[in-house]
């Protein structure tokens, strides 16, 4: 396992965050129910001791009340910190969260770009957070300034810091620019 490092890609915070605020998707649109309510420019956002710590816009989601399950199209989700710009910023074509469980699934391509300009692409990601474990499915490539580095999958201990991309993993390295 090739260690990622606790400050790159700040995807901790942003799946932590939508584990507990809840993101998803629908290829179908599911009957309306008492209990279901389709909805169109959602946002969630998620607070902590006060802070607003991520919002997330849904362009359309299906919140099932009952079950605590919400289905998004169309997710961007930005993770803030101390300063006014974004740590992250995580867009997926669907989304899906289980509140009760909590736990979230980003899928259709998932794209993270943290502060720094790096970018991590992959499949489907998915976070419980009630085991702190972070799983991609499919192939990672993160991408930065002067290298790319592919690897089977990104596992993780978000509260912990702790990222790795599972091999075979191949890093390449681009010659600076003159």
């Amino acid at each position: 396992m090739a260690p990622v490092g606790p400050h790159d890609f700040r995807v901790c915070l942003l799946v932590a965050a939508l584990a507990r605020c809840t993101l998803p998707p629908s290829p179908t649109p599911p009957p309306e129910s008492d209990h279901r309510a389709r909805l169109e420019g959602v946002v969630v956002d998620r607070f902590e001791h006060d802070d607003l710590a991520s919002s997330t816009h849904l362009e359309r989601a299906v919140v099932d009340r009952e079950t605590g399950k919400v289905e998004g199209e169309q997710a961007t989700a930005r993770v803030l910190g101390e300063g006014p710009e974004p740590r992250a910023v995580i867009t997926a074509p669907r989304a899906e969260a289980d509140l009760r469980a909590r736990t979230v699934r980003m899928s259709g391509g998932v794209r993270l770009v943290d502060d720094e300009g790096r970018v991590m692409t992959t499949d489907v990601i998915r976070y419980r957070a009630a085991e702190d474990d972070l799983q991609s499915e499919g192939t990672v490539r993160v991408e930065g300034a002067g290298f790319t580095v592919d690897g089977a999958r990104l596992v993780g201990k978000l509260k912990a810091g702790q990222l790795e991309l599972e091999g075979p993993v191949e890093a390449r390295t681009k010659p600076a620019s003159d």
